[in-house]
């Protein structure tokens, strides 16, 4: 039986999305609640998720801030294709520049 947890039902916009990703090396809770506009109490779960994860895949962060997470892993588990976020943001801001 699969006793990984649930990723929580979360959406992130098309622009906060490409922000975060683009503008952060590694994330820590504010991030991940700016990024899904969600509760800290949510966003601290997602945390936990996530940082389970880097472990099972052996991956480390060397800092002194801690509980940063790998965006990578973040975006890959909650199924955000950067790629096409990208591309969804360049038309985006093509529109809004009219």
């Amino acid at each position: 039986m699969n006793n990984k947890k649930r990723f929580p039902r979360v959406r992130a916009s098309t622009k906060a999305a490409h922000e975060i990703y683009h503008n952060n090396t590694y994330l820590l809770s504010r991030d991940i609640k700016d990024l899904f506009n969600c509760s800290p109490s949510t966003a601290g779960k997602i945390k936990r998720i996530v940082l389970e994860e880097m472990a099972d895949r052996n991956e480390r962060i060397y800092s002194d801030i801690p509980g940063l997470i790998d965006k990578d892993i973040l975006f890959e588990l909650a199924g955000l294709d950067i790629a096409k976020i990208d591309r969804s943001y360049r038309e985006l801001m093509r529109y809004e520049n009219v």
